[in-house]
């Protein structure tokens, strides 16, 4: 069963990493489509699948939050992707990926802004260094 849900989310965050890289923008249509399967596969194959989706919202409900505070510095499509891998794979992995994406994401644009812009405002999609963190943590448990 873990490997449906792999396989599908990293599908999801391909497509969702290529289109934040090239337009800046998650497409709310690719949200709802995994949203969906995911709750599908919650409630098929997870005894507890209520817990499942309502926890597994709170993260993406987080950053959601967060967006309004810093008035759209932190995406709203963020949040959604992270809704859909919260309800697919619950709360502790998807706040694993979340923390462990804001570390590559810091590690990349840290150096980045000081040595090429000089300046630590600048914007960068948050999207593949999720992508980066999901497969770290996915190929981590293989060796």
């Amino acid at each position: 069963m873990k490997y449906i849900e792999n396989i599908s989310i990293l599908i999801f965050l391909i497509i969702c990493s290529v289109s934040d890289i090239k337009s800046k923008k998650i497409y709310l249509r690719w949200c709802v489509f995994f949203l969906g399967a995911g709750i599908l596969e919650s409630i098929f194959f997870d005894n507890d699948w209520k817990v499942k989706i309502f926890f597994g919202i709170i993260p993406g409900l987080l950053i959601y939050a967060f967006s309004i505070v810093t008035k759209g510095d932190i995406g709203r499509g963020d949040a959604f992707v992270f809704m859909c891998i919260g309800v697919t794979i619950g709360i502790i992995k998807s706040m694993e990926i979340f923390i462990l994406g804001l570390f590559f994401t810091v590690m990349f644009t840290l150096p980045y802004s000081i040595f090429r812009h000089r300046n630590l405002k600048i914007s960068v999609p948050f999207i593949p260094f999720s992508l980066m963190a999901f497969l770290t943590i996915s190929l981590i448990p293989l060796f």
